[in-house]
């Protein structure tokens, strides 16, 4: 559910193309502003990740669709593999020793042993 008039929102689409569309909005006012960068930030740091996934995994109990929900998990856990990959490589490369406190494939693979 979300609040009959909202600060800002930030809506994600993706077709079959897999060509995501962004739409987005905001009330005019400094509070508002404030407000919506907060969401954008809380969404790109990860810090909804967790909430985002308990959500959908109460809609799919809801409709029955536990199975839905798994495939979720099992292909966000085979993109993060892929990402931490790719960040190792890039760690390896400049001979970083900065790497992430908790790996995104860590969150997932948490979610994933739920079931």
């Amino acid at each position: 559910m979300k609040p009959s008039n909202p600060a800002g929102e930030i809506t994600y689409s993706i077709d079959d193309d897999q060509m995501v569309w962004i739409e987005a909005s905001w009330t005019n006012n400094q509070q508002s502003v404030e407000s919506f960068a907060l969401l954008l930030h809380q969404m790109h740091s990860g810090e909804l990740l967790e909430d985002t996934l308990r959500f959908l995994k109460s809609e799919c109990a809801k409709e029955g669709s536990q199975n839905v929900y798994k495939k979720i998990l099992i292909t966000m856990d085979k993109m993060f593999a892929i990402d931490d990959d790719a960040l190792a490589k890039v760690a390896s490369s400049n001979d970083s020793k900065e790497i992430p406190v908790v790996s995104p494939t860590e969150i997932a693979l948490n979610y994933l042993s739920m079931f």
